[in-house]
Formats: structure tokens, C-alpha cells, sequence
């Protein structure tokens, strides 16, 4: 074989290697690269994760690309990876609302008051200051209670000392209210207009305005 064809074959091979060099790597699915799923994959943020998805289908195919590779056998190809992730995003982002949703229960549940911080502050605007409980935005409506002890005052209204602790008497003359003491003796305090409160006996319905003197 002569020197002048080595050379010649030798040029060839070199301009064909070259070429190939040079020849441009299309993208590998919709203009989505493995290197752009990796950079969408590694966002930890769901709602930016989805999103990073979202904008790889968005983006248009471009006019000419090469052949896609057919994918190894048993290997989801990679638009299946992409759905795959996508679906992924969003059961993160939907257990990410769920758990703010169960925080704020929870937090609303810790800041709403007992029942018997509510029944202390049942009338305590009419306490001095100094003996007056914290009293919470939600107020009860009423209150049951039994008659410990029953006393006259003058005028010949009345005094009650109620099993909660509480101690009530009647501040207007009112109808005639038949009560006693003792633990069959049961009455309702419902709270009025103008912080006014009624005490009512449910055996007969009938009423008299008190205040909540401790």
C-alpha cells in the first residue's frame, strides 16, 4: 500500500471524526433533559417542585430535533419518569396542606377556653377588678346550676350561693320567686341586654334579674 493513500485515508478519518464532534446532541424529550428532571427532582418545596415540572411540558419542542432513543428494555421512558415525579409533586403538596390544615386545628384547639374558664367568666364584668377571672371573646349563653344556700337580704330579695361558687343576688324587685336549697333545687342564669342576667327556676319559669357578686 502506497504512502499517498495512507495519507489520503488517514485525512478522511480524521475530518469524519471531527464532524462527528461537532454534530449537536438534540434534547432528550420535549426539550427536557435528564440533567433538567435532576435539577426539578432535588427541589424539596412541592408547590416550586410541581411548578419546575409544570414549565419542562410547557416549553415547546423545538422544529427539528433527532430521533429519540429507544428507551432500555424494562426502563420507564422519560416521559413516564416526568408523570411519575409530577405525581409525586403533588402528593407532597397535598400532604404539606394537609398538615398545615391539622396545625391550625390544633393551634385553635390550644387557644380556645375550657369550659370552666368560660363558666368562671360567666358574669365576672360585674366583679370588682381585682377578683375578676380572664374573660375569653366566646361567652356562654347561660348557666344550670343547684342552690347550695339561700338567704333574704333586704327589701326581702334574695342571695343564692350556687354549687359552681358562685354567689348571685336579685338587684330589682321582680315577682315573688319560689325557691330552696338543697340539691333538688335548680336554676338557670341567663345572660340579658346590657349585661343584665336573669335568674329563672325552670319548676314554674318564673324570673328575676341578679347580678354575680363573687
Amino acid at each position: 500500500m502506497s504512502t499517498a493513500y495512507l495519507q489520503r485515508f488517514g485525512c478522511t478519518t480524521a475530518l469524519a471524526f471531527a464532524l462527528g464532534l461537532l454534530l449537536p446532541i438534540g434534547p432528550l424529550w420535549a426539550g427536557a433533559t435528564q440533567a433538567d428532571l435532576q435539577r426539578c427532582a432535588s427541589i424539596i418545596e412541592g408547590g416550586a417542585r410541581l411548578a419546575c415540572f409544570d414549565e419542562l411540558v410547557s416549553e415547546p419542542v423545538p422544529a427539528t430535533q433527532p430521533e429519540p432513543e429507544a428507551p432500555v428494555r424494562n426502563q420507564p421512558s422519560l416521559e413516564q419518569q416526568l408523570a411519575a415525579e409530577q405525581q409525586k409533586a403533588r402528593q407532597l403538596q397535598t400532604e404539606l396542606e394537609e398538615t398545615r390544615r391539622a396545625q391550625r386545628a390544633s393551634k385553635a384547639a390550644l387557644l380556645a377556653p375550657s369550659q370552666e374558664m368560660l363558666l368562671a367568666a360567666f358574669g365576672a364584668e360585674q366583679l370588682p377588678a381585682h377578683e375578676r377571672p380572664p374573660i375569653p371573646e366566646q361567652q356562654l349563653a347561660e348557666i344550670e346550676a343547684v342552690v347550695s344556700e339561700l338567704s333574704v337580704i333586704q327589701n326581702g330579695w334574695i342571695r343564692v350561693r350556687l354549687d359552681n361558687g358562685q354567689v348571685w343576688q336579685q338587684n330589682s324587685a321582680g315577682r315573688a320567686l319560689r325557691l330552696r336549697s338543697g340539691p333538688e333545687q335548680k336554676v338557670v342564669i341567663k345572660r340579658g341586654w346590657l349585661s343584665s342576667y336573669r335568674l329563672r327556676n325552670p319548676d314554674n319559669n318564673i324570673f328575676i334579674t341578679v347580678e354575680r357578686i363573687k
